[in-house]
């Protein structure tokens, strides 16, 4: 994608999603915020395909952060 310099555009909408849900913000209202800023970085980039490219960052996001805090003995070996 044109204009995303080391991933810097995907920070900020994982960044923008999360901040607004620890903040109360439905997920509706914190993924709608997510794709203003993706658009932002990305108007290139088709409308149909921007909520699929979100929720995947934010699926991979919570999944990191998920394994991050398991538990050692619930991590796969």
């Amino acid at each position: 994608m044109a204009g995303c310099d080391a991933g810097s555009c995907r920070v900020a909408v994982v960044r923008t999603y999360r901040e607004l849900r620890d903040r109360g913000a439905s997920d509706r209202w914190a993924f709608g915020s997510a794709m203003i800023v993706f658009r932002n970085h990305h108007p290139e980039v088709a409308s149909a395909e921007v909520p699929y490219r979100i929720a995947g960052w934010i699926e991979e996001a919570i999944a990191d952060d998920q394994n991050r805090w398991a538990p050692a003995s619930s991590m796969p070996s």
